[in-house]
């Protein structure tokens, strides 16, 4: 797929990319990695010391992550590189490689499956989910638009974006009327009675709490 949308630069094919990508393909689904590399001419360049799958540590976290897949990371051109496509058994896997990761800005489907659409947008965590395209979601103003955890802290577009960059100020007003001697000490057995009566919501406990009877 990527040969074909790219067939002027195939050398992207060959890198990876900095997005999350899923593909289905014959009932299965298959996901490209978060992303370590990015194009630069035809060399690729490391993102993040993080990723650099150079490090053995890196790799044998990789290969501990992804035991059913022994070629997660492969030498190729004397150069690590993490594996772009990783195949999974069950549709319903692809949720648990997403998850096990930190929570990416956005995640992407593909597919004419209701079901696994509902599925998808019910058990993946990210900053946004867009199915069947990829990146749209930027330019709807209506929707907020914003990472989660590790993929950043709040939204913005529109009126989110005027809710993230306020402060609600909270004010609460009340008379001197009404007030009980229960808030204050000295705290007797009566009304440590009477206030447990009333956070169990145990009327009958708190009218006997009242009048002194046990």
């Amino acid at each position: 797929m990527v040969s074909e949308l790219w067939n002027t630069r195939p050398q992207v094919a060959t890198t990876g990319t900095c997005c999350l990508v899923g593909v289905i393909f014959q009932q299965t689904l298959f996901i490209a990695n978060v992303g370590d590399y990015c194009v630069g001419g035809v060399a690729a360049i490391q993102l993040s010391p993080e990723h650099n799958a150079n490090l053995e540590g890196v790799r044998q976290e990789l290969r501990e992550l992804h035991p059913y897949d022994p070629q997660i990371v492969v030498l190729k051109h004397g150069v690590w590189r993490v594996k772009g496509i990783i195949q999974v058994n069950k549709l319903e896997e692809s949720f648990n490689v997403i998850n096990s990761r930190t929570r990416p800005l956005a995640a992407y489907l593909f597919t004419k499956d209701n079901k696994f659409k509902e599925q998808f947008v019910k058990k993946v965590s990210a900053g946004g989910l867009l199915i069947n395209d990829t990146s749209l979601h930027l330019v709807v103003y209506t929707l907020p638009f914003g990472g989660v955890g590790d993929s950043g802290m709040g939204a913005y577009h529109g009126k989110f974006s005027f809710h993230a960059f306020t402060h609600r100020k909270a004010v609460l007003y009340r008379g001197f009327t009404g007030d009980s001697s229960l808030r204050y000490p000295p705290y007797t057995d009566r009304k440590q009675k009477c206030m447990k009566a009333l956070v169990a919501g145990d009327v009958p406990g708190i009218v006997c709490a009242l009048l002194g009877w046990s």
